[in-house]
């Protein structure tokens, strides 16, 4: 706390992730809402941050730069460069600047300044909105290990933090910063599947959710690793691997026209389960899809289909991701 007395926050943007950091600095009182000016182009978000935490705001971004010691750039990354050009000549080198631009390096941002200060790039996630999330922060090439300690005490006040060198911001960002999108998706098939096999809608969501929270939990709170505790859900006897099909789920699955992979570099033996098998697996799963499928139209995303039938692959997730926020 001591790291911000005194101390006044300037954010450049006062969109959902800006208004999720006001709320979380001024409800822990690590900063009041005195100290705090946020400026944004749209008078509705203006209006709101002001209505909701007591800040002020403002539309001009230059007094923003003006009035902090810390300076946040929450703009979306393709608005950055034109607000950097509008404020980098007036950024002071005895001020702290913190970019939460997904896909904007520290070094980019240090060459619209006009003079040294210290940047430090995070990435944020948004179950910060709730308190929830986790971000990640990295040093730029003026920060000192002061200034990254003055950046985890303001993300704190939305989650926990995680200190990373910057090389690693951009599988940061495809992991956790839109890592959430891939639980939110898993929860749509999975309500989804519910719906499809006649489950009323007000039990599917509640169902759903309350999993989703209790698997997290339960993987925070426990020792062990989540492949060890999704074998725990597994029945005994089972296959150890991801099976392609099953006659109690082909209502929701979509079948992949190639065979289940083993894990890289898996040896080929009766534990990790050959190609051929995997093969048969899906014609079976095929056909037994075939005898339903007029039961079942299309239904929104399949889970079964997304998580089984060629699993390994999926680990590709994290280069789509970059795209995305790139």
């Amino acid at each position: 706390m001591t790291a911000l007395v005194g101390k006044k926050i300037g954010f450049l943007g006062a969109g959902n992730m800006a208004s999720a950091l006001i709320g979380g600095l001024t409800r822990s009182r690590l900063v009041e809402p005195a100290s705090i000016l946020a400026s944004d182009v749209d008078p509705e978000r203006r209006l709101q941050a002001t209505r909701r935490f007591g800040v002020r705001t403002t539309s001009d971004n230059r007094e923003v730069v003006k009035f902090a010691d810390i300076l946040v750039l929450a703009v979306k990354p393709g608005v950055a460069p034109k607000v950097l050009e509008e404020v980098g000549g007036a950024v002071r080198a005895d001020q702290v600047v913190i970019s939460i631009c997904a896909g904007i390096s520290a070094a980019f941002v240090e060459s619209h300044l006009a003079t040294k200060p210290p940047v430090l790039r995070v990435m944020p996630n948004t179950p910060a909105l709730v308190g929830a999330g986790v971000s990640a922060v990295a040093c730029g090439t003026h920060a000192t290990a002061e200034h990254c300690a003055l950046a985890k005490t303001i993300f704190a006040a939305v989650g926990e933090v995680v200190e990373v060198a910057e090389k690693h911001m951009d599988a940061v960002t495809a992991l956790s910063g839109s890592g959430p999108a891939y639980f939110f998706y898993l929860m749509e098939a999975l309500d989804a599947a519910g719906l499809a096999e006649g489950l009323p809608p007000g039990v599917t969501e509640k169902l759903v959710k309350q999993t989703a929270l209790g698997a997290a939990k339960l993987s925070l709170d426990s020792n062990e690793d989540p492949r060890k505790l999704r074998q725990n859900v597994t029945a005994r006897g089972a296959p150890r691997r991801p099976p392609c099909a099953s006659s109690k789920i082909t209502t929701s699955v979509t079948f992949s026209s190639r065979p289940c992979a083993r894990p890289p570099n898996a040896p080929e033996s009766s534990e990790n389960n050959g190609a051929a098998e995997g093969a048969e697996d899906n014609r079976k799963g095929r056909e037994l899809w075939g005898k339903k499928r007029h039961k079942n139209e299309t239904r929104g995303p399949s889970f079964f289909g997304f998580l089984l039938p060629g699993f390994w692959s999926h680990f590709s997730f994290l280069c789509v991701l970059c795209d995305l926020c790139g």
